[in-house]
């Protein structure tokens, strides 16, 4: 979904598109993957260095309760990337060793088999699924590293 979209989501919504909020979704627009609130303050502070970090926060946690971004915990940190596709729901592979998240084309619990899964009745309103390992480039430094020594 385009940044035009999104903004006008955030108005049918009922919710004041903000200098703050585009700049906020321009932010995360310009970058794939994840961010965390403090890479997306530091470059807003260009543009806007009044702008403080609990905005940026507050802010975040109303774009991902409305779907308009989706939030991951890595590290301990929350990191936010734009719904491109609308739905708010994504899986991902996460590197232990950058922090790059890779999105899955696919959702893996399309694959389970809900009866063994689901014991009883329940009825799923969200999920998130996410691998953490290493991405090629981590596991060749570590590899690269391992030569060394003997």
């Amino acid at each position: 979904m385009d940044k035009t979209k999104l903004l006008k989501e955030l108005r049918n919504k009922g919710y004041k598109v903000t200098p703050q909020r585009q700049e906020i979704i321009e932010v995360l627009s310009e970058r794939e993957g994840h961010q965390s609130a403090e890479e997306v303050h530091k470059r807003i502070c260009s543009h806007y260095p009044a702008m403080g970090l609990d905005t940026v926060y507050r802010n975040l946690a109303l774009l991902r309760n409305l779907n308009i971004v989706s939030e991951i915990n890595f590290g301990g940190k929350n990191r936010y990337e734009l719904n491109r596709d609308g739905d708010g729901h994504s899986h991902h592979l996460i590197c232990l060793g950058c922090g790059v998240s890779q999105k899955l084309d696919f959702c893996p619990l399309d694959y389970f088999d809900w009866n063994k899964v689901l014991k009883k009745d329940f009825k799923v309103k969200n999920h998130r699924f996410e691998i953490f390992g290493y991405c090629s480039h981590c596991i060749q430094i570590e590899e690269n590293e391992g030569e060394g020594e003997e």
